[in-house]
């Protein structure tokens, strides 16, 4: 009778967290239809209002956003044409039109539009950092930092700026400057664990291991489910030789995010290096599991 009782238990728990489940994501859609909905309202609306005053740039400018709301990026920028046809000092219409090209990935053609937001506007941070943002993913770093640049001295608390500089000086290598530009972005915004993190990354390229651990710490405090961080110590106690302490590193990384492959794979050389055959032939299994799940 006692099994009976526990299985009908199972069975309604069961059947409740499906139900809960199913109207989660019907809740979902609900919600995902009365956004796209309400963007073909604004849309339509705004069409009749052409009718009435086709010399209106806002109109153009609105329907721009709406569509963008609709991620139908080719359409904004159609809008956002029309609006600088009519409008040709409309900075916001040259900015947002440059974030619609640069979700297309059209990078080029973003900071054209970024570079004619901030010739109407010369304190337009946000179109700087965009800007920057577009040269970093053409690869030009040296031309994304002049734009960092421009952005913080306009607006000097923009951490976002400074991160992404960091990030731009750390790809070419200048590690300490790097440093520099994430600690700035830290000090503005010190709860995001990613600052730390690269921090750590940079002092780890230039050796500095003891100072790269303090700031995989920093990071753990801000984020203690950073599993990164504790790979990255982990990885510096394995070149430090203190393969017992990389481990517990590992493993804590691995409790965090069992599907962690660098991880086990770390934690097999450090058993590898004290002679361990059985726990390096376990853990290696269990990366080679996932290898396998990957690859299916």
């Amino acid at each position: 009778m006692e099994v009976f009782l526990f299985i009908l238990l199972l069975v309604i728990v069961g059947t409740a967290i499906f139900i809960f489940t199913v109207a989660t994501l019907r809740q979902k859609r609900r919600w995902i239809k009365g956004v796209c909905k309400k963007a073909r309202r604004r849309i339509k609306c705004r069409q009749q209002s052409i009718g009435l005053d086709p010399n209106d740039a806002t109109v153009y400018y609105n329907m721009g956003l709406a569509y963008k709301n609709l991620k139908d990026y080719h359409e904004a920028i159609r809008c956002y044409q029309k609006a600088v046809a009519i409008d040709p000092d409309d900075a916001g219409a040259y900015y947002n039109m440059g974030l619609a090209y640069k979700n297309l990935k059209d990078y080029r053609e973003a900071i054209r539009c970024y570079q004619k937001a901030v010739a109407i506007n010369p304190d337009y941070a946000g179109a700087y950092i965009n800007m920057g943002n577009a040269c970093y993913d053409l690869q030009d770093c040296h031309e994304a930092i002049r734009c960092y640049q421009k952005a913080v001295a306009i607006n000097p608390d923009y951490a976002t700026a400074y991160y992404n500089m960091g990030n731009a000086y750390y790809d070419l290598q200048d590690y300490r400057e790097a440093i520099r530009c994430y600690q700035k972005a830290a000090a503005i915004n010190p709860d995001y664990a990613a600052e730390y993190i690269n921090i750590g990354n940079a002092y780890y390229n230039l050796k500095d291991y003891h100072e790269a651990i303090r700031y995989y710490q920093k990071a753990i405090a801000v984020n203690p489910d950073d599993a990164s961080a504790y790979n990255n110590i982990g990885s510096i106690y394995s070149i430090l030789q203190d393969y017992h302490e990389a481990i517990q590193c590992f493993k804590k990384a691995t409790a965090i995010s069992p599907n962690y492959k660098r991880a086990y794979y770390n934690m097999v050389l450090a058993y590898y290096h004290l002679g361990d055959e059985e726990e390096q032939l376990k853990y290696h299994q269990q990366a080679a599991k996932l290898d396998d799940e990957a690859a299916q």
